[in-house]
C-alpha cells in the first residue's frame, strides 16, 4: 500500500440535544470573537507602521444639521 492513509474515529451519541452545550458553544464563540477584536485593535493601534492613520480614522465625530425645509431630514457633516 502506497500513499497517505487517514484513519478517523468519531464517537458520540446520536439524536441527543443538550441546550447547555449549545449555549456553551455560542458563549465560547462570542468570547473568541472579542479576543480576536482586542488582538487586532492592539496590532493596529500599537504595532502597525500606519498606526497614526488608524488612530485618526478610528473615530470620526459628526454633527447633525436640521434642514429648514424638512424637519425630519438630517444631514451629516464630518
Amino acid at each position: 500500500m502506497y500513499g497517505l492513509r487517514f484513519v478517523l474515529t468519531v464517537a458520540g451519541h446520536g439524536g441527543r440535544f443538550d441546550i447547555r452545550r449549545l449555549f456553551l458553544a455560542i458563549g465560547s464563540g462570542i468570547g473568541y470573537m472579542i479576543i480576536a477584536e482586542l488582538v487586532a485593535e492592539f496590532i493596529f493601534m500599537r504595532i502597525h507602521r500606519h498606526r497614526e492613520e488608524f488612530c485618526r480614522n478610528k473615530i470620526k465625530v459628526c454633527s447633525l444639521k436640521k434642514s429648514k425645509k424638512d424637519r425630519s431630514a438630517n444631514t451629516v457633516e464630518y
